[in-house]
């Protein structure tokens, strides 16, 4: 399953997106852990869907009928500073 995450910073216009590949199987909380070594940065962050719904770390993605191709939005704190 390929995804799309569009990274933004809080309050701020600048973003960029990544592609991951991962299994329908996979948490939230791993997704994340794979989304913070492709952006090199703790997982300290909220994923959400498009349409702006938190997600849960210990659901799987397939528990939210997110698809093949889909697009992720990954919200980082203004003030986040890499480790």
């Amino acid at each position: 399953m390929q995804l799309f995450i569009k990274t933004c910073f809080y309050n701020s216009k600048n973003s960029h997106v990544v592609e991951v590949k991962n299994p329908e199987s996979t948490t939230i909380e791993g997704l994340k852990t794979i989304i913070s070594n492709k952006i090199r940065m703790p997982p300290k962050f909220g994923i959400r869907t498009m349409s702006s719904s938190q997600l849960d770390e210990s659901r799987y993605i397939s528990d939210y009928n997110i698809q093949d191709m889909h697009t992720l939005q990954v919200v980082i704190p203004f003030n986040f500073k890499k480790d």
